[in-house]
């Protein structure tokens, strides 16, 4: 689990305690602000915390806010939220129940809230009950229209794998041609693939398929008429079978639309993805750089 904590410099201490005891959990701190001075730093100079710090907050798959926390704490609290990241908040008193300090973000069902003794909200973490859900969320899965394609471009930056541990692609990586292609243009001939949506209406994951040119080919080219696929779930959802709904949506679309196969792009490292991808019948078909390209036959029998 990789994991950020916002807080303000006042309560450094205290941010240390609960990160050391994380990472002696074996989890992965993207971001430790309590290493940069607090004296006055030039505009240059802050926006290069903020940037790492953005960065960061991206990459974490849990948000951990320690009041007090400032407006900059509370600036990365609405990007973890709008990330769909699973957020803690602790208080050590109730200022974040009282109507006079809270504010609506905290009470969003998506903030799980703890109050009390600094110990007990430690031994809370160590617990790490705090990582698993009470039950599945409930989803559905629709295909993409027109208005889903800024959401295509966060997913396209989700998808990129970075190993535990790795320094996380800048974002503006998606607007390079070679990732671009992807989703730029979005609904031409041949695009098709399908969202998934929370109970509430949210965009939480996607599954695109697109055709590419013998002169203009994506990683997982395999031939023209073959489609290449590319999906990603927001962090806080994982786990949950939602990836594999996605793909299985689209596969059933590839075949109604009598396509003999699909092929995508892989980093072997990312064992998850591998055995998704192996379950629905992809095979290696090669090596691109460090990416494997993988193939699915759709004319043989459905996967078992």
């Amino acid at each position: 689990m990789k994991f950020y904590i916002a807080s303000s410099f006042r309560n450094i201490a205290n941010v240390r305690l609960a990160a050391i005891l994380l990472k002696h959990g074996g989890h992965v701190q993207t971001y430790d602000w309590t290493a940069c001075s607090d004296e006055a730093l030039s505009l240059e100079e802050l926006g290069e915390i903020g940037l790492g710090e953005m960065k960061a907050v991206l990459e974490a798959d849990v948000f951990i806010m320690m009041m007090p926390a400032g407006k900059g704490s509370h600036v990365e609290l609405g990007l973890a939220l709008g990330r769909g990241k699973q957020i803690i908040l602790y208080s050590e008193t109730d200022e974040i129940h009282a109507p006079e300090s809270t504010t609506t973000f905290y009470q969003l069902k998506e903030v799980r809230k703890y109050v009390g003794a600094l110990e007990g909200f430690l031994a809370f973490l160590a617990a790490e009950d705090w990582r698993k859900t009470d039950s599945a969320a409930p989803y559905t899965i629709r295909p993409i229209d027109r208005n889903d394609t800024p959401f295509l471009w966060d997913m396209l930056y989700e998808s990129l794998y970075v190993p535990e541990g790795g320094q996380p692609f800048g974002r503006e990586i998606v607007q390079e041609p070679f990732l671009a292609k992807y989703v730029e243009g979005w609904g031409r001939a041949g695009d098709f693939g399908f969202i998934a949506m929370d109970g509430e209406g949210r965009r939480i994951g996607s599954i695109t398929a697109r055709c590419f040119g013998a002169d203009d080919q994506g990683y997982g080219y395999v031939s023209e008429d073959v489609p290449e696929i590319g999906t990603a779930v927001l962090p806080a959802y994982r786990g949950q079978g939602i990836g594999t709904a996605l793909l299985q949506a689209l596969v059933d679309e590839a075949r109604d639309r009598r396509i003999r196969a699909l092929s995508l792009s892989v980093d072997p490292m990312n064992q998850a993805a591998m055995k998704l991808y192996r379950r629905f019948a992809f095979e290696e078909a090669g090596m691109n750089g460090t990416s494997m390209t993988m193939i699915a036959d759709l004319t043989r029998r459905e996967p078992e």
